[in-house]
Order: structure tokens, then C-alpha cells, then sequence
């Protein structure tokens, strides 16, 4: 199940109204059965995007107890019924989602801003990229897919008809980029797990809080790299009759590769009910001796706007970075929105939680425009603090806390940063 929550006012910290959307596709429900491996679909990685009609979810369905990939799902629901909170709002789901042969992945729906398109009685467009294991890629490709669902203002009738169109787009070459090295600093949760002396209620050893003496993990847990994301499309915009968007990719030569970005502005259209897409701009985001992530895109509707990203290196913390975008200039220089004090010490990171570890990093940037500014929110590191403190804290505040700066297995934090292009 997802859930979807609504607020009932302009205030955020007023009502809500909660729906639960069946993503489980194993024919319950009135869903379709996909017959997902070893039972119910799994609806991951799930976004959001909206045009004048329609609010549109979208995931990447797997087996909930297996490895197969199942194609992207989209979800679309009239926007104005979410808005009256109605208690059974319509929705329309296309589960079958495919572009040059092979499964839709991570098709990420725009987040309009300004004029909505009104093209063919309304259209929501979406772009998702080529390369992932699941769209039977090899991990690079010079490929991005252009999607637009047509026939929206249908979501505000009673019998909704919407039609999922699809074109490809050839752009630079794109490579799943490296893990990101971070600069050396404190890291006392890896200390703790390394540790064998410390005295504790269970025993010698700090790790011994964390584990049973059964699970005694490696002793020898090293400083981490982050996870700089795969090949996915990330936010996708929709302005100045434009769709914006971003990848993670690799840059650099042979032996010396990091984290860049590459972003797209396309401008797309439809003829006779087919959807073509020109490249109007390109181009690679990268810094040398470092490696900028996950990035973010949000435009205002003159097409002047701004993308977060995380900023990290053998020479900086993980940080909270951006850049103006605009459809005439491209993108401008790399400004630090927030300095990262230290580095990154979650659990995700190290073996003793899980082999391979895998430090997940920044899966949780945004861009929003807001009346002629943008909010942009991205990852970084706001505190950092000693092993000696990590464990001495209490009773002045929670065991493994630092002070509550942290969580006793992660350390990462959000800046919100306001950016008027």
C-alpha cells in the first residue's frame, strides 16, 4: 500500500485526509494480478507530479519476496476531488509501461509550474532515462525517454480515458557514476562498532549496545564511501513549455572518475497523436576533486531556476550545494547552501548492518517553486561530535545522541534553502 495525504487548508499544520492506494497488484482489491514471484508487488521508489487535473504517483514494481522487475506503475487521480476530499476519489492505473521494448523505469511525472499544457485537452508529461538493469540496460546509455499522458481534464468526468504516449530522445553519453569519497573526520558510531573494551551491561566491547553476543560483527568496519545513486531520472519539472531534468552520471577520465550530473531541457510535442522531443539544451555539472549527487531541478514559468544537489570529496564534508539554471545560460556556478561539519557515520554504511553495506545518500532532495522563489532541499551533515561523547551523554540527553544532534545509527540532516533565480 501507499499512502497519499491531502491537506484539507493552505496550512500545513492543519487537517489532512489520508487515502491508502493498493499497489500490492496480486488481484485483490480490484487491482490487477501481475503475479509477482512468491506473491503481493512491491510499489518502490514512488513519486509524485501534477498538472492542472490530475495528481500522478508513480513507482517501479518488483516482487515483494523476489528480485523480478515488473515495470513502472502509474497512478493518476483528479486533482480536484483529491482537493474536496472526497472519500473515493477516481483513479486510473497504467500498469504497462514500456519504451523501445523494454520496461518503463523510474518514470518521473513533472511538478508543473505556471501554464499547465492544454495540449490534447490536457497533458502531464514525464521522462525516465534508459540505462538501469531493469530496463534491461547496461548501465550506460546516450537515450531518455519522453512520456506524456494525454486526455486529462477526462480525470474530472466520470469515465476517465487517458493514453500514455512515448518517444525517445538521443542525448550525450551517460555511466553509472562512482561511489563518492567523503573527507576524514569523527565517526563514533564506527568507532563504537569497532571497539572491544568499553564496559557495558552485556559486556566488553561498545558494539555489544547494538548487537546480540551471537552477532559479534567484523571489528574492522572502514570509513565510508557514499552511494552516488545509479542512472534514474530524479525531479523532473515541467516550465516555460519546457521539461527539466537530471541524472546522476559518471565524469572523469580512466582512473580518475567521480559524481557529476547531467541535466536535459527538452521541449516537447505532439503531432497526429505522437510525441516527439527536441533537445534544447544539455550538459554535465561536475567539480573537480569532488562529486555532486542526486540532484534536484525546480524552474519558475520565465524558465529561470535553480538545482540542489549534494557536494562531497576527500576535501569535504557532505554539503548542501546549488546552481542557477535558466534556458538561455544553462547552468551557472556551484554555490554551498550549507557547509557539512562532518562526515557521514550511518548504519547503512557499514558491513556489521548488512553485506555489501550500501550508504544510501540523498534519495530525499526537492525543488519547489513558490511565488517567484524556489525552496530547494537537499542532504548534507549538520553536526558532527567524538566517540568520548557519543557514549558518555546520558542521563543529559539520550545515549548515542551527541547532545540530540544525531540519532544513535545515523548522523544525516536536510537544509531547506531559499533561492530567488
Amino acid at each position: 500500500m501507499d499512502d497519499l495525504a491531502v491537506s484539507k487548508t493552505g496550512n500545513p499544520l492543519g487537517g489532512w485526509t489520508l487515502y491508502r492506494i493498493p499497489t500490492t497488484n496480486n488481484g485483490t482489491k480490484g487491482q490487477p494480478n501481475h503475479h509477482c514471484a512468491g506473491g503481493p508487488c512491491f510499489g518502490d521508489y514512488p513519486h509524485i507530479g501534477a498538472d492542472a487535473h490530475g495528481f500522478y504517483i508513480t513507482t517501479n514494481e518488483y516482487s515483494f519476496f523476489d528480485e523480478p522487475f515488473y515495470g513502472a506503475q502509474i497512478y493518476a487521480f483528479s486533482k480536484a476531488q483529491l482537493a474536496a476530499g472526497v472519500t473515493n476519489p477516481r483513479m486510473v492505473h497504467i500498469d504497462h509501461t514500456s519504451i523501445a521494448g523494454n520496461p518503463g523505469f523510474t518514470v518521473w511525472p513533472a511538478m508543473s509550474s505556471g501554464a499547465n499544457d492544454t495540449r490534447a485537452n490536457g497533458t502531464e508529461w514525464f521522462l525516465s532515462s534508459m540505462a538501469a538493469e531493469e530496463a534491461n540496460g547496461t548501465g550506460t546509455d546516450h537515450r531518455i525517454g519522453v512520456w506524456a499522458l494525454t486526455n486529462t481534464a477526462s480525470l474530472d468526468s466520470a469515465t476517465p480515458h487517458v493514453a500514455l504516449h512515448n518517444a525517445i530522445v538521443n542525448v550525450n553519453q551517460y555511466a553509472i557514476p562512482p561511489s563518492s569519497q567523503q573527507r576524514l573526520g569523527p565517526t563514533p558510531l564506527r568507532t563504537c562498532l569497532n571497539n572491544t573494551t568499553l564496559a557495558t551491561p552485556f559486556g566488553k566491547g561498545c558494539w555489544q549496545w547494538f548487537f546480540e553476543p551471537t552477532e559479534e560483527p567484523p571489528h574492522n568496519q572502514g570509513m565510508q564511501r557514499l552511494d552516488s545513486n545509479d542512472t534514474r531520472m530524479q525531479q523532473v519539472s515541467w516550465a516555460h513549455g519546457e521539461l527539466w531534468g537530471a541524472l546522476d552520471t559518471a565524469v572523469g577520465t580512466v582512473g580518475n572518475r567521480h559524481a557529476g550530473i547531467a541535466w536535459y531541457i527538452i521541449r516537447p510535442s505532439m503531432v497526429s497523436g505522437q510525441v516527439h522531443g527536441s533537445l534544447a539544451r544539455q550538459g554535465t555539472l561536475a567539480v573537480a576533486g569532488a562529486n555532486v549527487t542526486y540532484p534536484a531541478i525546480g524552474v519558475l514559468s520565465n524558465g529561470k531556476g535553480a538545482m540542489g544537489f549534494s557536494l562531497v570529496g576527500p576535501n569535504i564534508y557532505p554539503s548542501a550545494a546549488w546552481a542557477p539554471i535558466s534556458d538561455t545560460a544553462g547552468v551557472g556556478s556551484v554555490r554551498i547552501a550549507g557547509h557539512g561539519v562532518g562526515p557521514q557515520d550511518g548504519f547503512a554504511g557499514y558491513r556489521a548492518f548488512g553485506d555489501p553495506a550500501r550508504p544510501r545518500w540523498g534519495d530525499y532532495g526537492a525543488a519547489v517553486p513558490y511565488n517567484g522563489t524556489i525552496f530547494l532541499a537537499s542532504e548534507y551533515i549538520a553536526q558532527r561530535c567524538s566517540y568520548q561523547r557519543y557514549i558518555t551523554d546520558a542521563p543529559t540527553s539520550p545515549l548515542f545522541t551527541c547532545g540530540n544532534t544525531r540519532t544513535s545509527l545515523a548522523n544525516w540532516a536536510t537544509r531547506v534553502t531559499q533561492v530567488t533565480p
